[in-house]
């Protein structure tokens, strides 16, 4: 795996803060995106328990252009929201993975579009 770097919510919960992780790893073969997030969808129905995907679409992650994956699974304490914003460029691929619980996900619509729309990467 490439460069990791997460982010929290400061509220604590009793089980689960909202969090944010962005990945960023080298391409090692040449996939769409759309081909990658038909692996991640895949990927995350086998991890995460009852994952239904609910949204995707074509979307920037910054200056890239990508595709966001928003999905739903259940946790021991209620439904959580998970949506990923895969990015490509010439060489690397970004995923912007954001999860919160889903009542919780209207707080914090304005600061991850704030935080995608912020992303720059390098012309590579």
């Amino acid at each position: 795996m490439g460069t990791q770097v997460q982010f929290l919510s400061p509220k604590v919960g009793p089980l689960f803060r909202a969090n944010a992780n962005i990945v960023i790893q080298e391409l090692r073969e040449e996939l769409s995106v759309e081909k990658i997030g038909e692996l991640s969808e895949k990927q995350l129905q086998m991890v995460l328990n009852e994952y239904e995907l609910l949204a995707k679409a074509f979307v920037n992650l910054g200056n890239l252009k990508g595709l966001e994956l928003r999905g739903r699974y259940k946790a021991s304490d209620g439904n959580r929201i998970i949506r990923s914003f895969i990015g490509l460029s010439k060489r690397y691929q970004v995923v912007f993975t954001f999860t919160c619980t889903e009542e919780k996900e209207p707080i914090y619509i304005k600061t991850v579009h704030k935080m995608i729309h912020s992303f720059q990467t390098g012309t590579s």
